[in-house]
């Protein structure tokens, strides 16, 4: 409701169709908002029928395309970043980060996370945080690099779940593998049978029936 002095001088007609006067309008919230929701439209468009998915990096797009699997690229625009890599076969870039973490988690029925820096720390504990509090379907993440993800483990451990801020039982949500077939098992065993198990490298190996049946939803860059 606009009254007296709030009253525009011109019509919202006019103000849409007349090409004159500034352009700061484009960079408002109002007009993020709908670019805001172009990003999901798009996203869910481009994603809705790729079937069964997995989070990793960019070496997973290489191997998908050898394996005549589906390659994804979700990117995300940064001053620094050279776009998708070479090996994406179906790919969007993102303006908003939450909108790129948000196809991430909504197509992917698990996490694959290799070493990586306050990005993949980011979406590791975004998709734990998801899952421990039941805003998502549970589905497996699997760290890889068991010497890499040792110490974060341990700190967890000792001093987030031994100080009472999470619940042990909190840290059964992380996998850790060192070798694909361990992670491959992990994932199957998840989807096929709903079993929960606990930490890969403390498990004996099961052999693989057939090569796995997922696609590459990849970080881009």
């Amino acid at each position: 409701m606009l009254r007296g002095k709030a009253i525009p001088i011109t019509t919202t007609d006019q103000r849409l169709l007349d090409r004159r006067g500034p352009s700061d309008w484009v960079h408002t919230d109002p007009w993020r908002v709908l670019r805001i929701q172009a990003e999901f439209v798009e996203g869910f468009g481009l994603l809705a029928e790729l079937g069964m998915a997995v989070s990793v990096l960019e070496a997973a797009n290489k191997g998908a395309m050898s394996a005549n699997g589906t390659s994804v690229g979700l990117g995300i625009e940064l001053p620094l970043e050279q776009g998708l890599n070479d090996h994406v076969e179906i790919g969007i870039e993102f303006r908003y980060f939450f909108v790129r973490k948000t196809m991430f988690v909504k197509y992917s029925q698990a996490f694959v996370v290799l070493p990586g820096g306050f990005g993949t720390l980011d979406e590791l504990f975004e998709a734990l945080t998801l899952v421990q509090t039941g805003k998502i379907t549970r589905f497996p993440i699997v760290l890889v690099g068991s010497s890499y993800w040792s110490g974060l483990l341990s700190w967890m451990r000792d001093m987030v779940a031994g100080r009472g801020k999470i619940s042990p039982g909190d840290l059964d949500l992380l996998y850790v593998a060192d070798e694909p077939e361990e992670v491959v098992r992990i994932i199957r065993a998840a989807h096929t049978n709903g079993e929960h198990l606990g930490s890969a490298a403390a498990r004996p190996e099961a052999p693989l029936a057939s090569p796995p049946a997922f696609q590459a939803e990849v970080e881009g860059g």
